[in-house]
């Protein structure tokens, strides 16, 4: 979007008192007033009411949910125009000026950030604010954890990535790559050398689905492409690794993680792909145009479908799959399998996106370990901290489970304030 657009695009909003659009977004943007800001050319302080929310406005502008946040709830929905919200986001975080400012007060606190994905990102950038010296500890050779290893690069180029990097680098925030917490460092060192210390090391462990075969065809693999996770996937594919799939590939999920395997799958054959999906259409937790736009590249979505089993028979990789039906029982819906509907079929890769469970391992266990709750997340409170310790915060997917990126930042920036006001 141009400034020629921009500006026709701000005047059509109506500056509602009580916006829905800002109900909408997860962290509250004052979308009316930095709308208003465009429209008076200012830019500046566009950018700055945005980012008194949202620190990470050119990264969110390209992989948040709009259609069911922000721009879904613009009132001019009901006459089938609603505001171009994030391209007047994308607009002011590509022109606006973007000048780090670090505070002037000496540095009386040290904070230790643990995974520098969206949410150790934002807390890092809103405490540099305040010129609180900040180190960053990420055990990849490279920042942004899931904005640089989850997410295609035709969502977000890796390029956005660098930028963020760019700005890390302005506000004197330290990044220690390479570097694992648990093994390389332990949490208690952390506590000695930092005042405070905020884990954000998101969820990037696998669910596993437990297929019948699985551990026996494993075993079994020639190629490490032939049962994989959509993690170790997409990682491999935003590295560049050369990921070779073969002539049909069957991706598991219903999730967007499961659209951007598919169409990276899609991509990189030109062949077969196809998603199975336990549940029918209406039910799927992927967004509306990821579907259809995996659709309008060529991927197949069977609903209603599921895999039940793998082997491998000679060269040839054989799973069994069932058709599925809902089914209301005591009020609740369940899916169920149906027998007579179980079918064998030639595959040449397995690829399982069923979503992802908070990384942990360096921090809960022994005698020290933090405590998580019964879904296995680190227990908060409140304020984002972790109740039996005075130093750690914790805060993102590892606190809430796999939720979006303006969700993970906006947990950074929570616990950056409350760090602050220590």
């Amino acid at each position: 979007m141009n400034k020629e657009e921009a500006l026709k695009e701000a005047e059509r909003c109506l500056n509602c008192k009580n916006a829905s659009c800002v109900k909408g977004c997860p962290v509250g943007i004052d979308i009316p007033n930095y709308i208003n800001a465009i429209l008076e050319e200012r830019l500046e302080d566009a950018y700055d009411i945005i980012t008194a929310k949202n620190i990470l406005p050119e990264v969110t502008c390209r992989v948040c949910f709009h259609h069911e946040q922000c721009y879904g709830h613009c009132i001019l929905n009901k006459k089938n125009a609603p505001i171009k919200i994030y391209e007047l986001e994308q607009y002011v975080a590509e022109n606006a000026p973007k000048e780090v400012r670090i505070g002037r007060e000496g540095r009386l606190k040290k904070v230790a950030i643990i995974g520098s994905g969206p949410s150790g990102i934002a807390c890092a950038l809103s405490l540099c604010k305040a010129n609180v010296e900040v180190t960053i500890f990420e055990r990849e050779g490279y920042i942004g954890g899931v904005l640089s290893y989850g997410i295609p690069d035709y969502r977000l180029s890796n390029q956005i990535v660098k930028e963020v990097e760019k700005r890390l680098a302005l506000g004197n925030i330290h990044i220690r790559l390479n570097t694992n917490i648990g093994t390389d460092l332990t949490l208690q060192d952390l506590k000695k050398e930092f005042d405070y210390v905020y884990i954000a090391t998101g969820a990037n462990r696998p669910n596993y689905f437990r297929i019948e075969g699985e551990e026996t065809f494993k075993t079994q693999m020639m190629d490490p492409y032939e049962f994989i996770y959509s993690y170790a996937f997409l990682k491999d594919v935003n590295e560049g690794k050369g990921v070779q799939l073969g002539d049909k590939v069957i991706v598991v999920g219903g999730g967007n993680v499961a659209m951007d395997v598919a169409r990276c799958a899609r991509r990189l054959t030109g062949k077969s792909v196809e998603v199975f999906y336990r549940r029918t259409r209406e039910k799927m937790p992927a967004r509306i145009d990821e579907i259809e736009y995996a659709e309008s590249e060529g991927v197949n979505i069977r609903f209603l479908t599921n895999p039940l089993s793998i082997r491998r028979e000679g060269n040839e990789i054989i799973l069994t799959k069932v058709n599925t039906e809902l089914v209301v029982q005591d009020g609740v819906e369940k899916v169920v399998e149906l027998e007579k509907t179980k079918e064998e079929i030639k595959i040449t890769n397995l690829i399982l996106a069923v979503g992802m469970r908070p990384d942990h391992e360096g921090f809960t266990k022994g005698e020290n370990a933090i405590q998580l709750n019964k879904r296995g997340e680190i227990l908060v409170n409140e304020f984002l901290k972790v109740d039996e310790y005075e130093k750690i915060y914790a805060g993102g997917d590892v606190v809430t489970g796999s939720l979006t990126v303006i969700n993970a930042i906006g947990m950074g920036m929570k616990a950056a304030r409350e760090i602050l006001e220590r």
